[in-house]
């Protein structure tokens, strides 16, 4: 009896930890992690669960800094431990109201979803690209540049073949185009 109820309390004190990040490797079919759990133990190909249609390869420790995991071992065997999360302290937004919800990396770039609407912003050195099909939307501090199909303005095309009546190419007449 006194080995089960022991065997019972391992496993229930083993069953989920938290621990550091030592590195990712993004290569395999499921995200693997080396990381470092309690007294300093380095566990390797720690399978990391992402939730389905969410991606992300935590950074590496940095200046002393690291990410911190939250890993479980199933079944309270330390056999197979999987990462259920990976939090990053260094690099989390702060300050949102309660609803709001959004996606960020290292570089300040975000796509933060808050009570007024959807911004996506990102560092004066980035740009933002929304690709669909051959069209290619993109935005950065030197200005907006489309590829491929047109742009529409109150039921007007305006494409490569897009000219102002009256303005002669070459010529001096720089009036008033006509619509």
């Amino acid at each position: 009896m006194r080995t089960d109820f022991d065997d019972l309390a391992g496993r229930s004190y083993s069953g989920v930890f938290r621990g550091t990040l030592v590195k990712a490797s993004d290569n395999t079919k499921m995200q693997e992690l080396e990381i470092r759990g309690r007294f300093g133990e380095r566990i390797t190909n720690v399978e990391h669960w992402h939730p389905y249609g969410s991606y992300s390869v935590p950074l590496a420790p940095k200046d002393g800094k690291e990410a911190e995991v939250l890993v479980a071992n199933l079944g309270g065997s330390a056999d197979h431990p999987v990462v259920l999360g990976v939090a990053d302290r260094r690099h989390r937004p702060t300050g949102l109201q309660p609803g709001e919800t959004g996606l960020h990396d290292d570089q300040g770039q975000r796509v933060h979803i808050g009570r007024d609407g959807i911004v996506i912003s990102a560092p004066d050195t980035k740009s933002i690209t929304v690709q669909i099909g051959g069209v290619s939307f993109k935005v950065s501090k030197d200005g907006v540049d489309i590829t491929g199909g047109y742009v529409k303005h109150n039921g007007r095309m305006i494409d490569a073949t897009h000219r102002h009546d009256g303005v002669q190419p070459g010529g001096g007449n720089t009036g008033e185009p006509l619509a």
